[in-house]
């Protein structure tokens, strides 16, 4: 098995992605689930000092919902990956690789609604607007989010390539806590399960 010389590649991917959130307070940790889909692009460079190794670079836009305190938690998210890829060539067609590096996420909306036939609320999370219907009469208020919109994490996963075709698992751990104010003890922190297949050109 030798290591792959490769040129610079572009990859369209789609996946499916798994999120959880855990929630951390005084003695107590509960985790809310979210799953939903990745569309994204990625630029494969390879680095001449190493065969094998290169920098890959890409943007990926998600959107996951799911259930957090009953309420519906719907989230978009763009995130740029900056990895280190490691790839070993098994024969002219398939090939197998590793990688690793940040995440830089930025949250576009996280809008929760509940309720029901009588009293409806929405809300977003990032910019604090809420929304409560109560017998066909609407309220609005404004204030400030709950949630930062930026967040750091750290991924890795491995891959095998087909031809131009990719399939890639990895696993993003989120560093930052969510939470815009924060008490002592507290803190909302979001990992993240990713599956993909990619075409290479």
């Amino acid at each position: 098995m030798i290591a792959v010389e490769a040129n610079a590649q572009n990859r369209f991917k789609l996946g499916y992605v798994g999120a959880n959130m855990k929630a951390k307070g005084t003695g107590a940790t509960t985790t809310y689930s979210q799953s939903g889909f990745l569309v994204g692009f990625d630029h494969d460079l390879a680095l001449p000092t190493v065969s094998g190794l290169s920098v890959r670079p890409g943007v990926n836009f998600v959107y996951a919902t799911g259930k957090m305190s009953g309420d519906k938690l719907t989230e978009m998210d763009v995130y740029v990956p900056i990895d280190v890829k490691y790839a070993y060539e098994i024969d002219n067609a398939l090939g197998v690789y590793a990688f690793a590096g940040p995440r830089f996420d930025v949250g576009l909306s996280s809008k929760i609604s509940g309720g029901d036939e009588s009293y409806k609320y929405s809300g977003d999370y990032y910019t604090g607007k809420y929304e409560t219907t109560y017998e066909g009469q609407t309220t609005t208020e404004e204030g400030e989010g709950s949630f930062n919109r930026f967040d750091l994490k750290f991924g890795l996963g491995a891959g095998v390539k087909y031809n131009n075709l990719s399939f890639e698992v990895g696993y993003d751990l989120g560093l930052l806590n969510r939470y815009r104010e924060a008490s002592d003890g507290y803190s909302l922190k979001r990992n993240r399960f990713v599956l993909t297949v990619g075409y290479s050109f």
